[in-house]
C-alpha cells in the first residue's frame, strides 16, 4: 500500500503531513528544516469519528496555506 505525503514550507518551518498506518487520524510534523522533519513528534490534528461520515480509511491528505489560512484534504470512506 502506497502512503501519499506532502511537505509544505511556510516561512522558516517545514510542514509534514502524511497517511498512518492505521488510517484513522491525521497528523501533521513540523521542523525547522526537511531533514529535522524524521525526528519531529507529530500531533494529531483530527481523529476518524466511531461511526457515519468519514469513519473509515482516512488517507492521502494535503496541506496548504491560502491567503493566511490553514486548509486540511483528505480521503475517506
Amino acid at each position: 500500500t502506497t502512503r501519499r505525503s506532502v511537505i509544505l514550507r511556510d516561512g522558516n518551518h517545514y510542514y509534514f503531513i502524511a497517511s498512518v498506518p492505521e488510517y484513522d487520524r491525521l497528523e501533521i510534523r513540523r521542523a525547522n528544516s526537511l531533514e529535522n522533519l524524521r525526528t519531529a513528534s507529530p500531533v494529531v490534528v483530527w481523529r476518524k469519528p466511531e461511526s457515519g461520515p468519514m469513519c473509515e480509511l482516512i488517507w492521502a491528505p494535503e496541506i496548504h496555506r491560502i491567503d493566511g489560512k490553514w486548509y486540511i484534504y483528505f480521503a475517506a470512506a
